[in-house]
């Protein structure tokens, strides 16, 4: 799970729940869109394959997103409830905040980086692309 989160900058529901993931045409997979997100396709090499495994065996049995199992790792990843960069508290969203980070450094724009994080709006991409936990101080 926690390399899916890290390596396409998905939320831990989109990481747990199979029925939001569909294949496309064989070399690529969709993300269903959420409440606030369009659509997200993703390359088959850009997904870990221990995840692809996931969705392929898991997609019969689990009907419905299981919600103890999110919480519980969730729970986990917030072992630290003490760790804040700044401000901001240190949570499993970082994943989402680091890969916009790979996605500024590959020389993308902010509206490209909108529709591959799946944003509806540019003021959300925007709040990932100026975070405090994105952006990178300039050293002197």
């Amino acid at each position: 799970m926690f390399e899916i989160m890290y390596h396409c900058g998905v939320r831990v529901q989109e990481a747990t729940t199979p029925q939001l993931w569909d294949d496309l045409d064989g070399t690529h997979l969709v993300l269903k869109p959420q409440k606030y997100n369009d659509i997200r396709i993703f390359k088959n090499e850009d997904i870990p394959d221990s995840f692809r495994n996931f969705l392929k065996y898991s997609k019969n049995w689990l009907i419905k997103p299981n919600y103890d199992r999110i919480n519980y790792i969730y729970s986990l990843l917030t072992m630290y409830p003490s760790v804040y960069v700044g401000r901001k508290k240190c949570t499993n969203h970082l994943f989402r905040h680091n890969y916009v980070k790979k996605l500024i450094a590959k020389g993308m724009t902010d509206e490209q980086i909108r529709i591959h994080m799946g944003e509806r709006q540019m003021k959300s991409a925007l709040a990932y692309i100026n975070s405090i936990f994105t952006t990178v101080p300039q050293l002197n």
